[in-house]
């Protein structure tokens, strides 16, 4: 199999166990661990993952989830990013750490609960989450105007540990 084809089914097979645990908001977790701003979520039959909320200023709920896990054959570290509906599709999903140039990812599909963005996390961009402070994921919107919000990567590292220690 082809380096492509290989992560286009690795992508596919990921879809439902990147977005149960954001499906199941109210599912029973197995057990919910705090890893400063990052919680591993391990809901009852579903595979672990490490999840933050991200939230506008003043907001009681969530306006972006960005999710990682585990995956393949390879354990290989997977992100799911779902933002609100009315973005601009072929614009994709663009993450920049600590200020470095953003690395655009495209949209995989939109639900009624939002858009989400799914694909294998790049080893360099993985070496900046861990050494990272905050990435900023920013979308075009339909209006015109973009969307940024900053995620906190104060306890991704310990929370990824977490993630591989419980074989997910």
């Amino acid at each position: 199999m082809s380096g492509i084809a290989r992560r286009i089914a690795l992508c596919v097979g990921l879809v439902p166990a990147l977005l149960l645990p954001a499906a199941m908001a109210g599912a029973e977790d197995a057990g919910v661990q705090a890893f400063r701003d990052w919680a591993l979520r391990c809901p009852t039959g579903a595979g672990c993952s490490l999840e933050q909320r991200i939230f506008t200023p003043g907001a009681a709920t969530p306006l972006m989830l960005l999710s990682l896990q585990r995956a393949g054959g390879e354990r290989r570290l997977m992100a799911a990013v779902r933002v609100p509906l009315n973005v601009v599709l072929p614009e994709g999903l663009a993450i920049a750490v600590d200020g470095d140039a953003p690395q655009k990812v495209p949209f995989h599909h939109c639900r009624e609960e939002g858009c989400f963005a799914i694909f294998p996390v790049p080893e360099r961009l993985g070496r900046r989450l861990r050494a990272g402070t905050t990435a900023l994921l920013t979308v075009q919107l339909l209006d015109g105007n973009r969307l940024s919000l900053p995620a906190s990567l104060m306890g991704v590292t310990a929370g990824l540990r977490a993630l591989g220690d419980a074989g997910q």
